[in-house]
Parts: structure tokens; C-alpha cells; sequence
């Protein structure tokens, strides 16, 4: 994922939650751009498909280039996709009921998250990276997992 990717979304999120650029870790951005790259926007491993060009589609343009080219015409477009993806990818994995608690996004977030990846490097970067996910939205910590 490009910096300057990762960077609107961190700005979506501080507009979002009303919080200064300091109260966002980097890897609560990253795991939420992994995860809608690998959730729904059919990132394909092992091609040459990159992360960036999932993410694009998991907001609906063609890849990176479109998205790019896209906002540069009119970034207002910018928040009500990732909206919508976020609302899509939540659909296709089946949490788009009333009763659809933080804990089930959590649990669909940290199932698509640990599915991606890439060794038992990563893996343990990824825990990591969840642990920060549950305390930035409020979430209780939960039992310790293996990686």
C-alpha cells in the first residue's frame, strides 16, 4: 500500500473520529486497507496484482491509476466509496444485519487480516497490528492467540 494511500485514509479517519493525526496508528491504517484489498477488492496473490490496485477495486475503480486520476478530478468522491466499500465487503461476508456487533466486524476483520499473511514474520506483525486495531475502536482485548 503507497504512503500517499494510506495517508487518505488516515485523513478519512481523523475526519471521521475527530482526532488529531497522532491518535491514528499506521497500523490500524494499514490492517483496514489490507483488509478491504483482501476482502473485497480480490487481491490475487502470487500475480502480478498488487495491493494498491485491490484496494482500488474494493472502492470500485479499475486499479490505482483510475483511483489516482479519479480523486485528482474530484477527491469529494473519496469518502463515500470507502464507505461503501466498507459496507460491501462487511455485505459479502455476511455482516449486514441490525444485530451485527463491533465484535463481528472485529472478528471478520481479523480473519481476513491473519488470512493475508505472507509467513510467520508477518504473522506476528499482524497480531500486533490487531491488538492496536481492538484498543483504537474500544474493543475489550481478546484471549492471546498463537500467530
Amino acid at each position: 500500500m503507497t504512503s500517499k494511500l494510506k495517508d487518505r485514509l488516515s485523513r478519512l479517519e481523523r475526519a471521521r473520529t475527530g482526532t488529531s493525526s497522532a491518535e491514528v496508528p499506521g497500523s490500524v491504517i494499514s490492517v483496514l486497507a489490507r483488509v478491504l484489498a483482501f476482502g473485497s477488492g480480490d487481491y490475487q496473490r502470487g500475480t502480478s496484482d498488487c495491493l494498491s490496485d485491490a484496494f482500488a477495486r474494493a472502492l470500485g475503480f479499475v486499479d490505482r491509476a483510475d483511483l489516482d486520476r479519479r480523486l485528482a478530478e474530484d477527491d469529494s468522491i473519496w469518502e463515500p466509496r470507502v464507505t461503501r466499500a466498507w459496507a460491501a465487503m462487511f455485505a459479502k461476508h455476511g455482516l449486514d444485519g441490525d444485530a451485527v456487533t463491533d465484535e463481528d466486524k472485529f472478528a471478520l476483520i481479523a480473519r481476513i487480516t491473519r488470512g493475508s499473511s505472507w509467513g510467520p514474520n508477518d504473522a506476528m506483525s499482524i497480531e500486533t497490528d490487531l491488538l492496536a486495531v481492538r484498543q483504537y475502536f474500544g474493543l475489550p482485548p481478546e484471549e492471546a492467540r498463537a500467530p
